[in-house]
């Protein structure tokens, strides 16, 4: 049960793949060289894997709402803490790292 969030993150590197990489998705096709953001239910918490894990059986049964796509372990990583930092700074208005 495989879903786009509507505000999907796409890494500058695949900005122009990107309706070719939905479209297999959706289609339950092999896209290599994805790392995929999604948002975990069990955990209440973001996550990210390569795009070759969504061929586990797991993914079929269970809604997986995909948040963002990235190029690299480090761009999806850095999407996360970015989106981390963002979330504390908006609940607390406190900047935790100044200078």
């Amino acid at each position: 049960m495989l879903e786009f969030s509507r505000n999907l993150y796409v890494s500058d590197g695949l900005k122009n793949r990107m309706d070719e990489i939905m479209k297999k998705m959706s289609e339950d096709a092999l896209v290599a060289g994805v790392y995929v953001i999604y948002w975990n239910y069990d955990t209440k918490k973001p996550e990210f894997l390569k795009s070759i894990y969504l061929k586990q059986p797991y993914f079929k049964n269970h809604r997986f709402v995909v948040t963002g796509l990235a190029d690299s372990y480090e761009e999806a990583l850095k999407y996360l803490a970015d989106t981390a930092f963002n979330t504390y700074l908006a609940q607390t208005g406190d900047e935790i790292f100044d200078g």
